[in-house]
């Protein structure tokens, strides 16, 4: 036969109560755990952060620094004035690059050419003509020379005229290029 116990309904309502109450304290517990934790980790990291600004700062007022700093507007201030006139540069860069009359293959021409007695003072070439200033020896070379230029079919016009006469002649030959449109 079985015993009745008619104070069990009692015991395990107080056994019922207790087991509530363990659990409302260990939740309870892990939270205040939980967000104490959380507290002294943020402390922490608050710490972490206020040291790495105290390097930072330190470093960005060291001398060193400031130098750098000033080199580094400079710089700046500079790279601004280039980039505010890079356009007109580019603009200057094409005109100069579509004046394709005047180049190596031009004087490479010119040396071509050029009698054996006879040496060059000066030359002066613009977008249009060309001024050459020898010094010969004789006529001979000197009318070789312009027939020369003027076979080479890159002149308009060949002019010659001579300077002086003394000892050695000294000659100022002028040329205008073909084909140079100048606006």
């Amino acid at each position: 036969m079985k015993d009745f116990n008619f104070f069990s309904p009692y015991l395990q309502e107080k056994r019922n109560k207790r087991l509530k109450r363990n659990y409302t304290i260990t939740i309870v517990s892990l939270v205040i755990i939980g967000l104490l934790s959380f507290a002294v980790l943020n402390t922490y990291q608050i710490n972490q952060y206020k040291s790495e600004i105290s390097k930072v700062e330190s470093y960005l007022n060291a001398e060193q620094t400031k130098k750098l700093q000033t080199k580094y507007e400079e710089t700046k201030k500079s790279m601004f004035i280039v980039n505010k006139y890079y356009d007109k540069m580019l603009e200057v860069d094409k005109a100069l690059n579509a004046q394709n009359t005047i180049h190596t293959s031009l004087l490479d021409k010119l040396s071509s050419v050029m009698p054996q007695d006879s040496n060059i003072v000066s030359m002066s070439i613009n977008m249009k003509d060309l001024e050459i200033k020898y010094s010969i020896i004789d006529l001979i070379p000197l009318a070789e020379l312009e027939h020369n230029l003027r076979a080479l079919d890159i002149f308009d016009k060949v002019h010659v005229s001579i300077v002086d006469a003394d000892i050695n002649y000294h000659a100022i030959i002028s040329c205008r290029l073909k084909d140079v449109n100048v606006e």
